[in-house]
């Protein structure tokens, strides 16, 4: 896949969260009512009630019927900055509720990696819940964990790193609610005493390689304070893209 199907397909996902083209947008501040901000995305625990995806010269304001009268009531103030700093405390107050914010990243150069990760499958089923326990020993409820593996090893999405018999670091793949048989986010996790190896990033190139061969798109998103996602994801060929606001509404 060429980095114009990459940056194409890019736009059209999240044209499907603003309910705007966003490839086909001009500079400035838009605000959108959208119906499709009522209903709880595949993948999420409840609604985004506004989505704000916002680059260097463009903001869109995405928002449902539970939203809307409010940011009616705020409409100019929104159309008098698109920065994302002053948008973010603006919904805040407004809604009286905390404003996510996120990083979405854009795919744009292949990278290597001298590291050789795994394609794991369903043979690798207990390592990757000894994995998973270990790192994670207070999630509780473990129930899920096997039928979520053999679903996504099925597809060849989880690629880790296997020291001396034990999975140190592996990819997942969240569910996407837009455009899943086009584009895949990409997660990582790694013991924390195998961090800083490197392993993390061989692995996401190694899922990175597999998505294209299959002319899948990858994604990355991280929030915004997650200094150590931000560095990764430039480490495997994305760029910053746009930042993103969401937030839920009560009510």
């Amino acid at each position: 896949m060429d980095i114009i199907d990459i940056e194409k397909i890019t736009y059209d996902y999240y044209s499907h969260w603003t309910g705007l083209k966003m490839d086909a947008q001009k500079r400035g501040v838009f605000l959108n009512y959208y119906p499709e901000r009522d209903l709880v995305p595949k993948g999420y625990s409840q609604s985004m009630d506004v989505f704000v995806f916002s680059t260097v010269h463009l903001s869109v304001v995405s928002y449902g019927n539970k939203a809307k009268e409010k940011i009616e009531n705020i409409a100019d103030k929104l159309k008098e900055n698109q920065n994302i700093d002053f948008l973010a405390p603006l919904l805040k107050e407004a809604f009286s509720t905390n404003v996510n914010r996120n990083i979405k990243y854009i795919y744009k150069k292949r990278m290597d990696s001298n590291i050789k990760a795994a394609i794991l499958n369903a043979c690798h089923y207990e390592l990757f819940f000894a994995f998973f326990t270990q790192g994670w020993p207070k999630n509780g409820d473990t129930s899920w964990v096997k039928e979520y593996f053999l679903e996504k090893s099925s597809r060849n999405y989880i690629h880790g790193i296997i020291i001396e018999n034990k999975l140190v670091s592996a990819t997942d793949a969240p569910d996407m609610p837009y455009m899943s048989n086009l584009v895949q986010e990409i997660g990582i996790n790694t013991l924390p005493e195998y961090r800083g190896k490197g392993y993390a990033r061989s692995a996401c190139i190694s899922l990175i390689n597999e998505l294209l061969s299959k002319n899948i798109c990858p994604l990355w998103s991280t929030g915004n304070d997650n200094t150590a996602s931000d560095r990764l994801a430039r480490s495997t060929g994305f760029e910053k893209l746009a930042d993103v606001l969401s937030l839920h509404a009560s009510g």
